[in-house]
């Protein structure tokens, strides 16, 4: 291994951790994410976040289709919303608040959950 932090060194390591800790969301029955990763030649920050419940199937684009419904699985969105998908766009998916039509959010495939 290098002696100093490179893009393709940090990709590694997020690889590396997400298969270590692995074991932990297991023994746990939590969902381990590092977020944001910040890195200069000689250290490596981030910020780990410990959910409770299962990671759930990562899914892409493919996998949805325009007047699906589905919910959000990020930090700052209520666990119970339903969403209704808009358009789907190159990379990311529009969806709208099946309760509140104005509250609309361009999101990641992965962050979305089938119903």
């Amino acid at each position: 291994m290098e002696n100093k932090f490179t893009h393709s060194t940090v990709q590694q390591f997020r690889k590396d951790f997400q298969d270590t800790v692995a074991e932990l969301e297991k023994k746990y029955g939590v969902t381990i994410n590092l977020g944001r990763i910040t890195y200069d030649s000689t250290s490596v920050r981030g910020k780990i976040t410990a959910l409770k419940g299962d990671r759930g199937e990562v899914l892409t684009k493919e996998d949805f289709k325009i007047g699906e419904n589905v919910k959000i699985s990020h930090k700052k969105i209520l666990p119970d919303l339903i969403f209704e998908i808009q358009k789907i766009n190159q990379k990311n998916i529009k969806v709208v608040n099946v309760y509140n039509r104005r509250e609309v959010f361009t999101v990641s495939p992965s962050l979305l959950r089938k119903i």
